[in-house]
């Protein structure tokens, strides 16, 4: 069979019992309420949705909600951030997700409501109009099993960032080293994101001098206003690796950094702002501890409780081309006066570690910490980013394998210093990293569920490919947004990407597939495992002009959806008792 053009296509894939009958019944916001009360005064504007179901009673039912032109979509966020779900008291939260998002015209969401009895009515509210909210929208909070294919990885944890973000910097070169990022859900200052990162470009370490930039979506920064930046210079030699904590206690933003080869000696420096913009002078130096030369890398600093931590990277004398690198602890109780430095059970067979970074995350009780490495006989400039989680930040949890690679552009040269958040309600994994492609560096982004990216990383379940092709972003946001992607075969008779998921017995598969009207083409998309296949697509020799299902049996039937070139939907409720591989497949 010849090579076929692209399809882009997307997966949700939920497990379900059945769907209730769902009616719309607009209301005006605040001064018309019913006497249900109101989620929040942040929110101006909600509408009642009915909820009919005609069937027995079911616990944690998944409900569809179909919006249409008539919805004021122009006072909601422009990608839907702002909508939330609520029971019918007006103020418990629902999960929801947000399926489509098609403003002006179209969108549909799914909530998970508690408890429907049989024969039930129920009136749930939908709220919108807060322009500052961010996105609740979580599949997996509303599903019993979901697979959206929305960041699909290949055998690879995190997907590589398709570009680099854009970071102004003092020396106009935009080449940027070791983020790290003070976040605040509700803004700081009038900023949700504070990133420190340094200049450097084409490796120069004379510009590697800490600076400032802001950003409320993570993506677009800027110097805050007034700041002048860098915010330090050195007085001798270079600085490097500056890392940003807020401090609730004084409310200010802290940075620590080390000054790098000053008489055989790194010295640790401390500087505060109380508006994240005036840093004291740019030589004012306050120096807090010394250790010497290279035993004192990329500090990283955490305060849990009244304890504040420092995890940093000791290579001994000989700096980038350690070959016994161990990370070290220090604590504090102020944040200034630092323990001497003990070390911490952070390896990884085979990788010698270098530039770490360290968050704590209250809803897992555990320590994270993101760190390039390096092979035994290599140096720092061949690293790749890997993963660890510790319950006390001093006996780590590691992982053989890197939790992201070399990519094939802008970062193809090596991973660096990188930073993470972790966001509790979308249990979402965000990283910001620098990386080269050889000469030039800059600040890319990834994203993934932690759930997913932890099964992944530990060699279990994980996506996995058949035949010759390439999962990518799409630029052509459709259905699902800045996630949509594409399968592309580049040669051969297919192209196929399979994930294994166990332990359910029922599940609603939807596709949403681009039909270019090749008439040679077979299976479009399917679902398989070792004992049978269901498939939507193109049987040439029953019809061209309409799609066809394959049952479990093989058997092709035409459907009555005749063909057409765009974008369409299919959705099947399916049951299955084993374990089968959810499948793609470009043919």
């Amino acid at each position: 069979m010849p090579s076929r053009s692209l399809r882009m296509l997307w997966f949700s894939l939920a497990a379900v019992c059945c769907l209730t009958l769902i009616q719309i019944a607009r209301i005006a916001p605040v001064q018309a309420q019913s006497s249900a009360q109101w989620f929040d005064s942040r929110w101006t504007h909600r509408i009642a949705i009915t909820v009919t179901n005609p069937s027995g009673a079911l616990v944690n039912q998944q409900v569809r909600i179909p919006l249409d032109s008539t919805f004021p979509f122009v006072d909601a966020a422009d990608d839907g951030a702002d909508l939330r779900v609520t029971a019918s008291d007006g103020q418990t939260l629902l999960p929801f997700w947000i399926e489509r998002w098609q403003r002006p015209t179209a969108a549909t969401l799914w909530a998970q409501l508690p408890l429907i009895a049989a024969g039930e009515t129920q009136t749930i509210y939908l709220y919108y109009g807060n322009p500052g909210a961010s996105s609740l929208s979580n599949a997996s909070t509303v599903f019993e099993f979901y697979n959206g294919f929305d960041s699909i990885q290949i055998d690879t944890p995190l997907a590589n960032g398709s570009t680099w973000q854009q970071t102004p910097t003092y020396d106009g070169s935009g080449q940027v080293v070791n983020p790290d990022i003070a976040y605040f859900p509700n803004g700081w200052k009038g900023y949700r994101y504070w990133l420190t990162l340094e200049p450097y470009p084409a490796s120069q370490d004379s510009y590697e001098n800490p600076s400032v930039l802001v950003s409320n979506d993570g993506a677009s920064w800027a110097p805050p206003p007034g700041i002048t930046n860098p915010i330090a210079l050195p007085t001798t030699s270079y600085l490097a690796d500056a890392d940003i904590i807020y401090d609730e206690t004084s409310d200010q933003l802290w940075m620590y950094y080390p000054h790098q080869q000053v008489n055989d000696q790194t010295l640790m420096v401390r500087k505060t702002a109380s508006d994240g913009i005036n840093w004291g002078g740019q030589y004012d130096e306050p120096v807090i501890f010394s250790a010497p030369d290279f035993e004192l890398l990329s500090p990283a600093v955490v305060k849990v409780g009244a304890t504040y931590k420092m995890w940093s990277v000791n290579s001994g004398s000989v700096g980038c081309d350690g070959q016994a690198n161990v990370v070290q602890l220090r604590t504090s109780s102020d944040g200034i006066n630092w323990s001497a430095p003990s070390a911490v059970n952070l390896t990884i067979s085979g990788v010698i570690p270098w530039h770490i970074d360290v968050i704590y995350v209250p809803s897992k009780a555990q320590y994270w910490a993101v760190m390039p490495g390096y092979a035994p006989g290599s140096n720092c400039v061949n690293t790749e980013l890997y993963f660890a989680t510790s319950p006390d930040g001093v006996n780590w949890t590691t992982y053989p394998a890197p939790a992201l690679r070399k990519g094939a552009n802008w970062d193809s040269g090596q991973i660096y210093r990188a930073t993470l958040l972790y966001d509790d309600a979308t249990d979402r994994l965000r990283i910001w990293y620098s990386a080269n492609d050889g000469t030039i560096w800059h600040q890319g982004y990834t994203e993934r569920d932690y759930s997913d990216f932890l099964q992944v990383l530990v060699g279990g379940n994980g996506s996995t490919s058949n035949g010759s092709g390439t999962w990518q972003h799409s630029t052509q946001q459709v259905a699902r947004g800045v996630a949509a992607g594409k399968f592309t075969q580049t040669s051969g008779a297919d192209f196929s990407v399979s994930m294994p998921h166990a332990g359910y017995t029922g599940f609603v598969q939807e596709w949403e597939l681009y039909d270019n009207l090749d008439t040679s083409a077979k299976d479009m998309v399917g679902i398989s495992s070792s004992e049978d296949e269901l498939a939507l697509g193109v049987s040439t020799d029953v019809s061209t002009g309409y799609y066809v299902w394959r049952d479990t049996a093989g058997q092709v039937t035409a459907t009555n959806v005749a063909r057409t070139t765009g974008w369409h939907t299919f959705g099947i409720q399916l049951k299955r008792t084993a374990s089968p591989r959810f499948s793609s497949t470009a043919m």
